[in-house]
């Protein structure tokens, strides 16, 4: 990634991390101190090429400093969960005046936002900033001294690890009863009355619907579309009559088999998009793949983005071939952006 990709990944995620409570904060922390001992062999080898790299070069003092051992790995999970248990800073009451007209005047603690850290070849300062940011409601971006490269990318590598897990352990049961409060919104909505060709998705992992979204399309009488990804950055529109005889696109989604052809683009009347987040602008931030950005120019259709509530952010950093949703449904409703979700089809 470049400087520029990092600063706007790290402003995408300002703003989920400034919002989000205590217990999904702490529970994020629990879950990277867990992911960091789970890699301590990948971590462990990668700060043995480190070494091997510094040895001549730097003092004895500087090599203990870069070292790590088990032992070590273990007091950062340890200073981690010790992080964990701090109250949250977050909204914490600073000072409170009250003037005589009884106007209360608080100064209250509150994310900074996005936190860049510059220090030297100490790789346990990665998870102890990386801890101390998110507790504090904060994206960072961190930069470590060159002769710790290997080790510190590692270390970064099990926290992510740790997020993901932690962005997915969201009760199942809360997911199904979001993603059926989604379905009951689409089913009322005029735009998908009146729609005769429908792109749906089978979502993955903790991705908002469930295969109810799709079979709503199929219970309505209309024609049920799903992706099929044909290599890196490529998707097509296949035809369904019914949702089993699905087989692994080369993601290993579930797709319509390779004999089945594909659809045109301009015929799909609406298209419902999963996202990882979206904004209040219609942007959206995908999975990387690049699949629905060369797909979506091609249609005439409504685009529809389908995401958690949880995943809607102010605004999200887009580039030129970006494209923008007419319209967001999510668990609380549907918000449409102009463009041709509020006119209908």
């Amino acid at each position: 990634m470049t400087t520029q990709e990092i600063l706007q990944a790290a402003q995408t995620a300002r703003m989920p991390l400034a919002l989000a409570d205590a217990d999904t904060k702490n529970a994020a922390l629990e879950a990277m101190a867990v992911a960091l001992i789970a890699a301590k062999d990948a971590i462990l080898d990668a700060n043995a090429k480190d070494l091997a790299a510094a040895r001549g070069r730097v003092s004895d003092v500087m090599l203990d400093r870069l070292a790590l051992t088990p032992s070590r790995l273990t007091d950062m999970a340890k200073g981690m969960r010790e992080v964990a248990a701090l109250p949250d800073p977050v909204g914490a009451v600073l000072r409170r005046i009250v003037r005589p007209n009884g106007l209360v005047i608080e100064k209250t603690a509150v994310p900074m936002g996005v936190i860049a850290i510059i220090y030297e070849s100490r790789p346990n300062v990665t998870s102890d900033a990386a801890a101390l940011a998110v507790k504090a409601g904060s994206a960072c971006i961190l930069r470590c001294g060159r002769d710790a490269w290997a080790s510190c990318h590692a270390i970064v590598e099990a926290l992510r690890a740790g997020l993901r897990k932690a962005r997915a352990a969201v009760p199942r049961e809360q997911r199904l009863a979001m993603s059926r409060q989604i379905e009951a919104c689409l089913a009322g909505w005029d735009v998908f009355l009146r729609a005769r060709t429908v792109l749906a998705y089978r979502p993955v992992g903790s991705e908002a619907g469930t295969d109810a979204l799709a079979q709503c399309v199929l219970d309505a009488g209309k024609q049920l579309l799903l992706p099929r990804c044909l290599k890196k950055g490529w998707m097509e529109a296949v035809r369904v009559a019914r949702l089993d005889g699905l087989c692994p696109d080369v993601y290993g989604i579930p797709a319509p088999p390779p004999n089945v052809p594909a659809a045109r683009a301009e015929e799909i009347d609406l298209l419902l998009v999963p996202g990882v987040a979206f904004d209040e602008r219609g942007g959206r931030l995908g999975q990387g793949g690049g699949c629905y950005d060369r797909f979506l120019p091609r249609c005439a259709g409504v685009i529809v983005g389908v995401a958690f509530s949880m995943q809607v952010v102010e605004r999200l950093p887009l580039r030129a071939h970006d494209v923008r949703m007419d319209a967001l449904l999510t668990e609380r409703g549907i918000m449409c952006f102009g463009g041709r979700a509020p006119l209908g089809l």
